[in-house]
């Protein structure tokens, strides 16, 4: 069973980007923990962090490689200085390798899921938790969490950019072939997703 580690960006001592009401180390808790929930019928599934705690890059990155890691996705969501600026980008390090493969599929599901979103594109940078990582990684801005705006948009779409990663993830793996549920698994799902 392929393994997939997803990084929920900060934590702890570190909330990184702060809008006006939320905190990016809890957002991005909240859609990992999102896909986990949909990724997990199809493979093995492990979190740098499942709560709001602090974990260093490297230790990120670190863990990912003692697990045998597949493949490496750290979720961030973005700030400015610029209360114009919004939409989403995917990156992964240079030279060209697996990352950018994983990084297009992640991108397609994205575009899929919000195709109204602005689209800021796949770019490459020398990130320390994605560049120690010894298997395929990405880091994804899911979206500007500085102004109102894109706070509210966060709020209201993180289980569509849970749904990319783990789509994204799947399509790279060659296993976006959906689970056989029976029709009380299907309920169970739904009443857990209503919160019923």
């Amino acid at each position: 069973m392929k393994t997939v580690c997803l990084d929920p960006g900060h934590g702890g001592s570190d909330p990184g980007a702060c809008g006006p009401t939320l905190r990016e180390s809890d957002q991005t808790l909240d859609v990992c923990l999102r896909a986990r929930e949909i990724l997990t019928p199809y493979c093995n599934v492990i979190m740098t962090r499942t709560d709001d705690e602090y974990v260093g890059l490297t230790a990120r990155a670190e863990f990912s490689n003692r697990n045998d890691a597949d493949v490496f996705i750290s979720y961030h969501f973005n700030s400015a200085d610029s209360d114009s600026a919004n939409g989403f980008e995917i990156f992964t390090t240079p030279p060209e390798n697996n990352s950018d493969k994983l990084a297009a599929k992640i991108w397609s599901a994205h575009r899929k899921q919000l195709p109204a979103q602005w689209d800021r594109g796949l770019k490459q940078a020398n990130f320390t938790v994605i560049a120690k990582a010894a298997c395929p990684a990405v880091l994804v801005e899911g979206e500007f969490i500085h102004t109102p705006a894109g706070e509210a948009f966060i709020t209201q779409n993180k289980q569509a950019m849970a749904h990319a990663v783990a789509d994204g993830v799947l399509a790279y793996l060659g296993l976006d072939t959906a689970p056989v549920l029976t029709l009380e698994q299907r309920v169970a799902r739904l009443e857990e997703h209503l919160d019923l």
